[in-house]
């Protein structure tokens, strides 16, 4: 673990878009995990900043899981423990299930789905007592949930759908070779082959094949995005397929890994550096980059901000709409980390971060520190900014600091997550 002293000395000056009516957010708590060989989760009280509660978490493996709130509890996992279950409000542990292996973990309605190689249960949301065991196991990315039920794609081969109740099975069916991931839509159960380029729809209610689509590369993967099923394979392929009637509705080829979306756009790139924005319902190309080999993108109703680091850092906004680029600039950084909202673009490099009109394409606020920021989090009005000792609430509109706050414990790598969580 790395360990930097992260003094901010934060200077805000006011942006375009102040506005100082008051509100009120939904948000109470701003829940913050680390991993690493010590890793810990804290609760910090949204309005003021106080840290509310932190626990130390034993060492998870991976992959693993991090302060997922459900109703009154955070649940943490990982196959070197399990599951744990610390109460919301005061961060004391309720309970912890030993589950050696875990390999993927669902959230449902007061109970908690958690698969492995060799079984898969469902546990009491509020007590980790035992519901029901299933008997044969998964691999990673093969369990979902749907309609009162548990999809599973196990490892002897077959698509089953439990009961989520009391794990009986509903349907059974042969998932063809080498089954990989599961998604369910519109009442449907989506898998795809590993190997053989083919993807089937089976109805939810019975395990009866709809339809099955062939010609796809090796590792397709079913993906559900904004309610519309989409497939990519390890051909940089991306098809939009009605899950009714398995049409293709439109094809892209150049890249095959979905970034974001929003409920009109869909942002996909490729390892070649190519980066893209399309009309989510038509496939449309609204804008299109050959060169676009990004850290971190992010794409809101009016924004997409793109950094790619080279021999320096470059920063740009382009409208999804038109395509058009409306902010354009280079910096000297070694790490970046950038979001975008609706009409403005936040950059967090080594020093500073900076806010900015994506319309005008002019700068309205910014932060200098003394140390180094790792990630920021746009949160409706509100940034959520952490180091690896600190954390600071900021108005993304205006640039005035609410509160800054120390981290349980120095962290490289950490997770912001609110609750409630306002985001769609």
């Amino acid at each position: 673990m790395r360990f930097v002293v992260a003094a901010c000395i934060l200077l805000g000056s006011g942006g375009a878009f102040a506005d100082t009516s008051p509100r009120r957010s939904p948000i109470e708590l701003i829940l913050v995990s680390a991993s690493g060989p010590s890793p810990w989760i804290a609760a910090y009280h949204f309005a003021t900043g106080a840290r509310v509660w932190s626990s130390n978490l034993p060492e998870l493996g991976s992959p693993f899981w991090m302060a997922q709130p459900r109703g009154g509890h955070v649940y943490s996992a990982g196959p070197a423990i399990g599951v744990l279950a610390h109460d919301l409000r005061s961060g004391v542990e309720s309970w912890r299930y030993e589950f050696k292996g875990l390999v993927d973990l669902r959230l449902g309605d007061g109970a908690v789905f958690a698969a492995g190689p060799a079984r898969a249960v469902c546990l009491d949301a509020s007590t980790g007592a035992e519901r029901w065991v299933h008997g044969v196991g998964v691999n990673h990315g093969s369990m979902t949930l749907g309609q009162d039920g548990v999809v599973l794609v196990r490892g002897d081969g077959r698509v089953v759908m439990l009961e989520a109740k009391d794990g009986r099975v509903r349907w059974s069916t042969d998932a063809g070779a080498r089954p990989g991931r599961v998604q369910t839509v519109e009442g449907a159960v989506v898998t795809a082959c590993s190997t053989g380029g083919r993807v089937r729809c089976l109805d939810a209610r019975n395990g009866k094949e709809r339809w099955s689509l062939e010609g796809f590369g090796d590792r397709c993967s079913p993906w559900v995005e904004r309610g519309r099923l989409l497939v990519t394979d390890d051909q940089n392929r991306i098809r939009s397929v009605d899950a009714a009637n398995g049409r293709v509705r439109w094809e892209f080829q150049g890249a095959g890994r979905i970034r974001s979306s929003t409920p009109r756009h869909l942002l996909i790139e490729a390892a070649t550096g190519l980066a893209a924005c399309l009309d989510i319902d038509t496939g449309r190309v609204i804008w299109k980059r050959e060169d676009a080999i990004g850290r971190n993108r992010s794409i809101a109703v009016d924004t997409v901000v793109t950094c790619w680091l080279r021999d320096g850092a470059n920063v740009s906004a382009v409208d999804p709409h038109t395509g058009r680029e409306t902010l354009s600039f280079a910096v000297k950084a070694r790490r970046m980390w950038a979001c975008a909202g609706d009409r403005q673009a936040f950059v967090l490099t080594d020093e500073t971060l900076r806010a900015f009109d994506t319309r005008a394409g002019r700068e309205l606020w910014s932060f200098d520190c003394a140390g180094q920021f790792a990630r920021v989090e746009l949160l409706s009005r509100d940034l959520i900014v952490t180091t690896d000792k600190r954390i600071v609430r900021i108005d993304a509109l205006t640039g005035r600091r609410h509160w800054i706050s120390d981290l349980p414990a120095p962290s490289e790598y950490r997770w912001v997550k609110p609750h409630p969580d306002p985001r769609p």
